[in-house]
């Protein structure tokens, strides 16, 4: 009699442990589902919030991208214009006429002054290559591109090729303009209108009308 009540006991202990660690099991197997759902899963609103932040952070990115290219082309507009500045006091101090040389399709630009006729030999450059650093080839970066050279002694203005802007001995300069643009967009043009009798140029933010 007392074996059997104990057998009984032990049997419903077993009944016990074993539906305990079936509730554990099924508790542990939704922990999991769900965690798994947390991980793998994002909500309608999760996903719309990325999308919303995604295109504000683009939108921000564009007038950056403007701003960025029109310091570029600004600051080498700046430099060409100090550039010739110079040669032009150059040339008024030196008693030497003075030139810039623009080869357009290669964005690249250098001064040169004219040499004395009595040293000049027959099929020689009457133009030399002033010694640098002032000498210097200086380039556009790629970026930036010449648009037009144009000068009152020419007929059309230059779009390709070589083009030259003069200074004078006696303090004074080729009327024209010298035109520079970005190749990304937008587009954008900024151009050195200059002044013969002081040397200096004006920045416009467009390609002049030439006069006929």
């Amino acid at each position: 009699m007392t074996s059997a009540t104990g057998q009984k006991k032990r049997n419903q202990r077993l009944l016990v442990s074993k539906a305990s660690l079936e509730v554990r099991q099924g508790n542990h197997a939704n922990l999991n589902r769900k965690a798994a759902h947390h991980v793998s899963g994002f909500s309608l609103v999760e996903i719309t919030i990325v999308i919303v932040l995604i295109a504000l952070l683009a939108t921000m990115a564009v007038p950056t991208l403007s701003s960025l290219v029109g310091a570029d082309l600004r600051s080498n507009t700046n430099q060409l214009r100090g550039f010739m500045r110079e040669a032009y006091t150059s040339a008024a101090l030196s008693g030497k006429q003075y030139r810039i040389v623009f080869l357009i399709d290669k964005r690249t630009y250098w001064v040169e002054e004219k040499r004395q006729p009595e040293v000049v030999k027959k099929g020689e450059p009457t133009f030399k290559r002033v010694p640098d650093p002032f000498g210097a080839r200086r380039k556009l970066p790629e970026t930036l591109r010449f648009i037009e050279v144009y000068t009152d002694t020419m007929e059309e203005p230059v779009r390709k090729g070589v083009a030259f802007i003069n200074f004078f001995p006696g303090g004074y300069m080729d009327e024209g303009h010298v035109s520079l643009g970005n190749l990304r967009e937008p587009p954008r043009v900024m151009s050195l209108v200059t002044e013969p009798l002081t040397g200096e140029s004006v920045i416009e933010d467009d390609v002049p009308q030439v006069k006929k």
